[in-house]
Parts: structure tokens; C-alpha cells; sequence
């Protein structure tokens, strides 16, 4: 999506520290820095696949904590169920 257009506009976003790391780790997927990543994913995506992204994205954080004993077993089926349950309802 590279432009001639000298980009002068800034957009300010509220989010948390763990919704700030994730969009980081999808962009680093993409080799797109954070800004051109959330730019082309806003335009180019529908909302259900920036939902699915989202839900991919906090699944693997989940066994990426379990992997590596940062939850336990218990913890991270709950968790697991609590995202799959909030994707469903949506």
C-alpha cells in the first residue's frame, strides 16, 4: 500500500498493553511495521476476519503462556473456552 501522498494526518488509539503486543505480533508476522500493518488491515479487511485474526492471535498467546509454564493447565482450558465462547457469541 505504499502512497506518493506525504503522510501528515496522526490518528491517537486507546488500548491496552496486551491488545498494543498483539497487534505488534501481527504486524511482525507480516514484516509491516505497526502503523502500515493496522492502516491495510482497517482497509482491506472485514470486520469478521480481523475477528478471526484477533481470536488466532489470542489462542496462540494462550499456548505460547502454557508452553512455557507461565499458566497452568487448568488455567489455560478456561481461558481457551472463555475465547471460544466470546467468538461464538459473536
Amino acid at each position: 500500500m505504499k502512497t506518493s501522498e506525504n503522510k501528515s494526518c496522526t490518528i491517537s488509539v486507546r488500548c491496552t498493553e496486551q491488545e498494543k503486543q498483539e497487534l505488534k505480533e501481527l504486524s511482525d508476522k507480516e514484516n509491516m511495521n505497526l502503523s502500515h500493518y493496522i492502516i491495510n488491515t482497517c482497509l482491506n479487511s472485514s470486520v469478521s476476519d480481523t475477528k478471526q485474526n484477533k481470536v488466532i492471535l489470542r489462542i496462540y498467546t494462550l499456548i505460547n503462556q502454557y508452553d512455557n509454564q507461565q499458566i497452568s493447565a487448568k488455567k489455560f482450558a478456561n481461558k481457551i473456552r472463555k475465547v471460544v465462547n466470546e467468538y461464538a457469541r459473536d
